[in-house]
């Protein structure tokens, strides 16, 4: 596209430069961008420590902006479903669909599907997403390298 800038014998050139006058994108809040975008990998769920057996068994969640959907691992089973922000620190989430298959250790599984329908809220911090119901951490996910 074409751009008119005054010539340099231009008694009026005394205006903003053209490399003054380049903006970049306003970037995205960093909260949003920090929860949309990354690969969140469960830590802890219903004040238990996770520790997966290898990495085909790590519990996983991304939210996509876009068409806001969220998609992960349980540590078994994949989910999927909408997810709503409200305000600054609002989220819930909407009702999740799952693969069914029957695995070994089905615990953080099983509590990390009666975790996620109580989150209505979340923080994050030092690349630490914590999902609350109110104050109460019921989930926290640590940002994959």
């Amino acid at each position: 596209r074409a751009c008119a800038t005054p010539s340099s014998n231009d008694a009026s050139s005394s205006g903003p430069s053209a490399d003054s006058l380049r903006q970049e994108a306003p970037a995205a809040p960093a909260a949003a961008s920090a929860l949309e975008g990354t690969r969140w990998l469960l830590d802890e769920v219903a004040n238990t420590a996770v520790t997966p057996t290898s990495e085909d068994t790590r519990a996983w969640i991304t939210f996509q902006i876009a068409d806001s959907t969220l998609n992960g691992n349980a540590g078994c089973n994949g989910f999927f479903g909408p997810y709503h922000r409200s305000g600054t620190k609002g989220l819930r989430l909407g009702e999740l669909g799952s693969s069914m298959k029957a695995c070994e250790d089905m615990t953080t599984e099983s509590a990390l599907f009666a975790a996620l329908p109580k989150v209505n809220g979340y923080t994050i911090t030092d690349g630490t997403l914590s999902l609350l119901q109110d104050s109460t951490v019921v989930a926290r996910w640590k940002a994959a390298k």
